[in-house]
């Protein structure tokens, strides 16, 4: 995902059912939707808010956060619908920016919203993968999150990502009953975590309405001043969990180097470049056994050693 999708608003321009059939030129099919290229490539700055915004008109602002109003009443009335209905939240990517910036929003927005069957990116505005359930389309073309089908359509793409209830947080019980079988392999990796210096930080995103966790190496630098880094992050799905490492495209050639198994060296050599002006690719792992542990911590090291 790159930066320049990112309207001022919050909007993650990714997502949007506009862009994503421009990209695939999918009114060949017959459909006959305006395509879009982003509000920002597009010159609009921010097709949601420039009527109403002197400073986002001029563009004198990249994000609204930098306005004393954050939140206004047009931006609170847009988040209000967004969340209702596309289950995603402008304010929120917002706040995520402004705290952990650009880099991190981008590498979390490209794991939630990812197809699990085909890597694609799902729509905001129907919750589906239009590269794996284009057909659901071309049968109802006004289909959205509301349909009766939706729930069921997008457990398939998602394989369900759960923890879902921002009023109920990760405990061991929660995470064991979500899990099943796979706590087990869980709780393995939680305990080898101490053996690396990461800690697990889980946090509810409004936006994804899922709790996430970062597994952060921090230490002190020359000056005795506290540094940290995310080394990956882990959610929480139906039968198993998923952990994904961001790496820099400039390491690209030095993880392929290492001694890494040929499936692992295939995952480093497809994985897609992300960012526009930090450049990272996404290595991917849903456990449900240890077999991939060495391989995951040998990655986390290295991903430690380039802080």
């Amino acid at each position: 995902m790159d930066e320049k999708m990112i309207a001022p608003c919050g909007m993650n321009c990714h997502l949007c059912v506009a862009f994503q059939f421009k990209e695939m030129d999918i009114n060949k099919l017959g459909f006959h939707k305006k395509y879009c290229p982003g509000c920002i490539p597009r010159g609009e700055n921010c097709t949601f808010m420039k009527d109403s915004c002197e400073l986002m008109a001029k563009g004198s602002i990249r994000f609204c956060y930098e306005c004393k109003s954050f939140p206004c009443k047009r931006l609170k009335a847009l988040d209000k619908r967004y969340h209702a209905k596309y289950h995603m939240s402008m304010i929120e990517n917002l706040n995520i920016i402004q705290e952990f910036g650009i880099e991190e929003f981008l590498m979390k927005e490209s794991d939630k919203w990812r197809c699990t069957e085909c890597g694609a990116t799902i729509c905001c505005h129907n919750g589906l993968c239009l590269n794996c359930n284009i057909d659901t389309l071309l049968q109802n073309k006004k289909y959205r999150w509301e349909d009766e089908k939706t729930q069921t359509e997008v457990k398939k793409i998602t394989k369900q990502q759960l923890l879902r209830n921002p009023e109920i947080k990760p405990t061991g019980d929660v995470i064991a009953k979500a899990l099943g079988e796979a706590n087990n392999v869980y709780m393995k990796f939680i305990d080898e975590l101490a053996s690396y210096d990461i800690q697990l930080e889980w946090r509810y995103y409004t936006d994804g309405k899922a709790w996430l966790a970062k597994g952060l190496y921090q230490w002190f630098g020359v000056r005795g001043g506290k540094n940290e880094i995310t080394v990956f992050w882990l959610s929480i799905w139906d039968s198993f969990f998923k952990v994904t490492i961001y790496v820099p495209e400039k390491y690209r050639r030095n993880v392929f180097s290492l001694p890494l198994d040929d499936k692992t060296k295939l995952m480093i050599a497809d994985s897609k470049q992300m960012g526009n002006r930090l450049k990272f690719f996404p290595l991917v792992f849903d456990l449900c056994s240890d077999e991939m542990f060495e391989t995951i911590f040998f990655l986390a090291d290295f991903k430690k050693s380039i802080k």
